[in-house]
């Protein structure tokens, strides 16, 4: 049998959700299965099992329950259904974590859930969409939504489920997303937020204010991440919604510098709190792992503080401009934040990179003046008849 979750941990199927409390919660062929078995693992293993042998059984009889539960009524299928039927399809292709945002955008459009799929026009998703806009949606979600019905419908039309010309999303124009300048905090803003920090926040924060650290990555963090002997931080994974996966790319998984003051506090709670290397980094006031980063906390200190509200997030981008405009190399700063490419990271903070060229330009004077000295007297003599003759 294998070896059990973490807290806080999904695998297989399984959630490790409380201390000594296992749950299996998972989607099979459009239906979903959620019990919770208390603190007895090998049950809920054994529950697993025997919903991965059935599925196996309806595949090698050809069996497809998703479509067959749909394709009696082609001509009166629902927006909701289309959306199930394509999210049921994709599943097994998804991390968890586009499985949660699936979810999300699904109740988002929930308005539209019984309209008849074939009958849906574009009018009434412009006018939907309005109403997005109105709530304060961001264009950002507003094109996911888009994006997400319009492949759902392209799917519904290869499943013979709608008409092939009844994709009204196909007509809707996405938003385009602008890509602001990141705005990163002057240590004067991050000094008077972190005042308004509990400790505990605090600690976490500054840990990513001094590492570049996504979010998903720092509250995925564990004591056997951290390397005491050499001062680095093992990244190996990222967190969200309480589940957690592979970092973004493969350049994600990274070592990054830790800093001899943040070595010191976090050496300092390892030992107060006992800590073994499987332990998370970052409690809640519970004792268990954050499921999300503490958004409402992190808007609360900054309203406090009296600065410009930016996500916490930014500790990130302000880590990277910092850097930056002490002369820290940009490949150093690519390669600790966790970028594809050098271009990546040059792009987004060009204007935190000191400026070079004053000191360039000198050189090249000086070796025009050493190698050209008679050459230059002489366009000069030529520029004098050249104006004369004009």
């Amino acid at each position: 049998m294998s070896k059990p979750p973490k807290l806080g941990e999904m695998r297989n199927g399984i959630w490790h959700r409380y201390p000594n409390v296992y749950i299996v919660a998972t989607t099979i062929d459009g239906k979903r299965h959620q019990r919770s078995f208390g603190n007895d693992y090998e049950a809920a293993v054994l529950y697993m099992d025997r919903l991965n042998q059935e599925r196996r059984l309806k595949k090698l009889r050809g069996e497809n329950p998703v479509l067959d539960q749909i394709a009696h009524s082609k001509s009166g299928i629902s927006v909701k259904e289309v959306l199930l039927n394509y999210c049921r399809t994709r599943e097994q292709f998804l991390k968890q974590g586009t499985i949660e945002s699936y979810k999300y955008l699904l109740n988002r459009l929930a308005p539209l859930w019984k309209v008849e799929a074939e009958s849906l026009s574009v009018a009434e998703i412009s006018k939907f969409i309005s109403s997005l806009k109105s709530a304060g949606l961001s264009n950002k979600t507003i094109r996911e939504l888009i994006m997400l019905c319009r492949s759902a419908f392209n799917m519904a039309i290869d499943h013979d489920l709608i008409a092939a010309h009844r994709n009204a999303f196909a007509k809707i124009k996405a938003p385009v997303i602008e890509k602001h300048e990141p705005q990163p905090f002057s240590e004067e803003e991050i000094e008077a937020i972190f005042e308004e920090l509990n400790p505990r926040l605090r600690l976490m924060f500054w840990v990513q204010f001094s590492t570049g650290l996504r979010t998903g990555e720092l509250i995925a963090l564990r004591f056997g991440d951290v390397d005491f002997q050499r001062n680095r931080i093992n990244v190996q994974r990222t967190r969200r919604h309480g589940l957690e996966n592979a970092p973004k790319t493969k350049s994600s998984l990274r070592q990054v510098f830790m800093p001899p003051d943040v070595r010191a506090a976090l050496l300092e709670l390892k030992t107060v709190r006992k800590a073994k290397k499987d332990d998370y980094l970052f409690l809640t006031q519970y004792g268990l792992p954050y499921a999300d980063v503490p958004v409402e906390a992190w808007k609360d200190a900054v309203e406090r503080a009296g600065v410009e509200y930016r996500r916490c997030y930014t500790l990130r981008h302000s880590f990277a401009s910092h850097a930056l405009s002490n002369n820290v190399r940009l490949s150093y700063v690519s390669e600790a934040l966790g970028h594809s490419s050098v271009n990546v990271t040059a792009q987004k903070y060009i204007r935190h990179i000191p400026d070079a060229n004053s000191e360039d330009e000198s050189k090249l004077a000086k070796l025009s003046k050493k190698s050209g000295t008679k050459l230059s007297s002489s366009c000069r003599g030529f520029a004098a008849v050249a104006k004369k003759k004009a």
